[in-house]
């Protein structure tokens, strides 16, 4: 087998290996700490559809004015969210502040 031929059958199992590889994508959903729970059940509808296609879900919490008083009220909502989808996911990164936003990221439970 010459040089070329190598060259071509090596990038034949590359594409080959590319089109089995399943990309994850970062899905990203907006919760404010003043959120009804009607609104709350409608956001974990999307984060559980999200969830169920494979997709991490990035969860940001805006704080605006005075709420920055209350962070304990940022961890409950955050455990109300929780228990809501414990069974399809786990926190892969931690409760973490980033100027007026938090942030945690679910990813799918392995099967």
């Amino acid at each position: 087998m010459n040089y070329s031929q190598w060259i071509y059958q090596k990038q034949k199992k590359e594409k080959a290996a590319r089109k089995k590889q399943k990309a994850t994508e970062m899905k990203e959903l907006k919760f404010s700490l003043r959120i009804s729970d009607n609104d709350l059940q409608v956001k974990l509808r999307q984060l559980t559809r999200f969830l169920n296609e494979g997709h991490k879900v990035k969860i940001n919490i805006r704080l605006r004015g005075r709420e920055r008083a209350h962070l304990e009220r940022v961890q409950y909502l955050v455990d109300r969210i929780y228990e809501q989808i414990e069974e399809l996911a786990v926190i892969e990164k931690p409760l973490e502040q980033a100027g007026r936003f938090f942030s945690v990221i679910f990813a799918p439970r392995k099967k």
